[in-house]
């Protein structure tokens, strides 16, 4: 009986739910995947959990999911944010707005920055191949090599998963050869 009580009381559903779709090519095949977003929770006033799912061909190729992300710090300060007032709304802005655009980052073929991103993988990857593939040193380098090369004359496309406004995770591409995302960049 109070099971019953409470539940009349106090839905067990999301009062809010927010799903966010785009198409974009992240896996080098010419093709846009479909990305989607989606939000949830009771209130602005409580943890929010959200997913973020890649897929391709409508097969999901990669998903995220954070469970009732409490993070607060930096919502109380508008110009983290921008044009909002308030720590509720600038979480409502944050989550229902911009945390989708906000994972999404190229670093254009040509410019100086594709150089030193693509160097810098080469210094940083080998060690993720090993771990996340089980592979050898040697093997492990051949591996990231093969990825630079690939690319090497293309823009590089990849997301970071943002934990707040002001943190994102590492940078995370797609290895068309392991057909998964890898850690492209890790500040």
């Amino acid at each position: 009986m109070f099971c019953i009580l409470v539940f009349l009381a106090s839905p067990c559903y999301a009062d809010i739910t927010k799903t966010i779709t785009l198409s974009k090519d992240m896996t080098y095949d010419g093709v846009p995947d479909k990305l989607v977003c989606k939000v949830w929770g009771k209130s602005w006033q409580e943890p929010i959990s959200w997913s973020f799912s890649v897929f391709d061909s409508g097969v999901e190729i990669y998903r995220h999911v954070r469970k009732e992300d409490n993070n607060i710090v930096h919502f109380e300060d508008p110009d983290y944010v921008g044009n909002c007032v308030g720590l509720l709304d600038c979480r409502r802005k944050w989550y229902s707005e911009l945390l989708f655009p906000a994972m999404f980052h190229t670093i254009k073929f040509g410019e100086a920055r594709h150089t030193d991103m693509l160097a810098i993988f080469l210094e940083q990857a080998p060690d993720f191949y090993a771990r996340r593939f089980g592979l050898e040193k040697d093997q492990a380098k051949a591996h990231a090599k093969r990825l630079a090369r690939f690319l090497e004359d293309r823009d590089i496309v990849g997301f970071a998963l943002p934990e707040a406004p002001v943190y994102s995770g590492p940078l995370m591409t797609y290895d068309k050869y392991h057909r998964e995302f890898v850690w492209f960049y890790s500040p």
